[in-house]
């Protein structure tokens, strides 16, 4: 996550599906940013013209969350884009816990680095239920190693390892690639992922481009079965913004 991104098209659907879950599952909700620093070399953030009231998707959207597209609307128009201000703005569920240390990574970074960000993540959110993780791309590209540059854009199976709670769900953002097709993709990562996390369940919503993993604790599977469920009724469903894989 930047904060170049905040209120953005794809910000959107993310809080969306964060509201969503957090209320029909009733789980606390955690989020770790996977904060990284602005990049004016990426167009990624530039879509907001849905917040605009003349758009149609934006009408759309508006449609399936208004308090959060008011919300956001009022965050992009100040010129606040920051995740502080989402954490500030009311955005997400009262309670929320909040991990916003900055992720870096690439030559002369000590691992130990990354070690210690992953123990204050831990620390920070232990008390949530359901943990959102927001690293720039997803799960690690399997080409990309821990120490080079572009390793802080991913969520490594050895930060799974630090901060993964047995009583705590996830929800873990992934972009998906061009390579193959969209389920072929799903199929693998929820696979992966449930290994990585050691969950027995999981469920993929797919979002455009991206694909959200949630991965539900063995003390929450009830509960969010039930949220997707409520979920496939929804109009976030009914007007195919999100789609459940």
């Amino acid at each position: 996550m930047k904060n170049q991104y905040v209120g953005d098209e794809r910000d959107f659907g993310k809080y969306g599906l964060l509201r969503f879950l957090a209320s029909s599952a009733g789980l606390r909700l955690g989020v770790n940013w996977y904060l990284t620093k602005n990049d004016k070399t990426v167009r990624d953030g530039r879509k907001t013209s849905y917040l605009d009231e003349s758009n149609a998707r934006g009408r759309v959207l508006r449609a399936c969350d208004e308090p959060l597209w008011n919300a956001l609307r009022r965050i992009v128009s100040g010129g606040r884009r920051t995740v502080g201000a989402i954490e500030a703005g009311g955005v997400l569920p009262a309670g929320t816990l909040y991990y916003g240390d900055v992720l870096v990574s690439g030559r002369g970074v000590p691992k130990s680095l990354r070690q210690e960000w992953c123990a204050g993540a831990d620390r920070r959110l232990a008390d949530s239920k359901l943990v959102f993780l927001d690293p720039d791309n997803g799960l690690a590209a399997r080409s990309v190693k821990p120490s080079q540059k572009e390793a802080s854009k991913y969520v490594y199976e050895k930060d799974i390892a630090a901060f993964a709670r047995p009583g705590q769900s996830y929800c873990v953002f992934h972009y998906l690639g061009r390579q193959k097709p969209h389920m072929e993709q799903a199929a693998g990562l929820i696979a992966r992922a449930r290994a990585e996390f050691g969950r027995s369940s999981g469920h993929c919503v797919k979002y455009g481009s991206v694909l959200f993993l949630i991965l539900p604790a063995p003390s929450h599977e009830r509960k969010m079965a039930k949220a997707m469920k409520e979920l496939r009724r929804s109009r976030w469903v009914a007007e195919d913004v999100f789609r459940i894989l």
